[in-house]
């Protein structure tokens, strides 16, 4: 009899089991796509995380590139202010303020990959548009220090002259001694300076 009471029992626990739990232990199709869903979401935020990670690594080496060159040309536009001489001055300046132009739109690019590679590609040119400004204002130097002297103690002298046309050839010939000067000074030791590469300071088109 006490055999009999316990089958009943165990098949009446059965029967709520079953109730309760219609599928069984092992079927529940709720569980399952829960599970999936929050393996789907955790291999989506690693790969999240790995695009952001590569972003803000292009992003540094961007910015870096970009410190190095901004570097140069504020050494180069340092150098172009303290040349007084126009015709020497022209020699920089104008090769400076392309350049600078050119860093501005590159600076703008959105594609942080594509503006690095256009801020390294430059920097050999603002290298060796910086070594043709010191050029320059090494001759500037030489010449403000031991020609302009020259030309204004014979221009002082000039004025001394009493006589009107005799001043005026002076004054010409001094005026054409000047530019002569300048012209020389200009050609001095500047052959090889005077090659900016052209492709250097241009932003490249980013690449998809």
């Amino acid at each position: 009899m006490r055999e009999a009471h316990r089958a009943a029992g165990g098949e009446r626990q059965g029967r709520h089991r079953k109730e309760r739990d219609p599928g069984g232990a092992g079927a529940c199709p709720g569980g399952d796509y829960a599970g999936a869903i929050a393996l789907l979401d955790s291999v989506a935020g690693q790969v999240a995380a790995a695009k952001a990670k590569i972003l803000a690594q292009e992003r540094a080496g961007r910015d870096a590139a970009r410190s190095e060159l901004e570097a140069i040309f504020k050494q180069i536009e340092a150098i172009v202010a303290t040349i007084d001489d126009k015709a020497l001055n022209a020699l920089v300046a104008g090769d400076a303020a392309k350049a600078r132009a050119a860093f501005a739109a590159t600076d703008k690019l959105a594609d942080a990959k594509a503006a690095q590679k256009a801020f390294v590609a430059a920097k050999p040119g603002a290298e060796h548009l910086l070594e043709k400004a010191r050029a320059v204002k090494a001759v500037a130097e030489w010449v403000k220090g031991s020609v302009t002297p020259l030309v204004s103690a014979a221009e002082a002298n000039i004025e001394k002259v009493s006589a009107a046309g005799a001043k005026a050839a002076l004054k010409k010939a001094c005026a054409a001694l000047k530019a002569e000067i300048d012209k020389r000074a200009a050609a001095i030791d500047l052959g090889a300076a005077s090659s900016t590469p052209r492709s250097t300071c241009e932003p490249t088109k980013p690449m998809h």
